[in-house]
């Protein structure tokens, strides 16, 4: 299992923030076949975050069968330290466990599809080329890299600074992931 310490470590989020973060609490939603970590700044007067979450085949396969009724895919739905990150608007990227059809297996692909088609109207922006495929929401970026669906947020005392750091938290999380698999 790949785990969010691996896709951005401590320091690589402390150097994408340009300040010192505490160490990164972790949090899972087996339903979801999803595992997240939160780095909040270190400075409790700062507003600046990062989270990384990613949903794998195997823990998803796991997850089936310890819950029914839980539906929300978006990582920043989580519960997040002092209400660090900011609440999470109505257009929170909502995907029920079930796909249209009814018999459809849920994958990481899946979620990351209904995720993007529900988003559809905030992607008019070039993200560029990161990982096989990729969309924005208001708090981060999805990506598609292979089996992996990795969603990545951020806060900045800088407003205007949280695109670049999600466009480069997202790139560093495709390159470590690739890393990790040996590509």
């Amino acid at each position: 299992m790949i785990e969010p310490k691996q896709l951005i470590s401590k320091e690589e989020a402390a150097q994408l923030l340009g300040e010192p973060v505490k160490d990164g609490m972790t949090d899972k939603k087996p339903v979801l076949g999803m595992k997240i970590c939160f780095y909040a700044a270190e400075n409790s007067a700062s507003k600046s975050y990062l989270q990384i979450a990613v949903v794998q085949s195997g823990m998803l396969q796991q997850g089936q069968g310890q819950g029914q009724s839980q539906t929300s895919a978006s990582p920043g739905s989580s519960s997040q330290p002092g209400g660090q990150g900011g609440s999470q608007s109505s257009s929170s990227p909502q995907a029920s466990q079930g796909s249209p059809g009814g018999g459809e297996q849920l994958t990481p692909k899946a979620i990351f599809e209904a995720l993007k088609q529900a988003m559809e109207d905030l992607n008019s922006a070039e993200t560029g080329r990161i990982g096989d495929d990729n969309f924005l929401t208001a708090q981060g970026m999805g990506i598609l890299s292979g089996e992996f669906y990795i969603f990545v947020s951020a806060g900045s005392n800088d407003p205007a600074a949280i695109p670049g750091i999600v466009k480069a938290a997202a790139e560093m999380s495709v390159r470590n992931l690739k890393r990790i698999q040996g590509q």
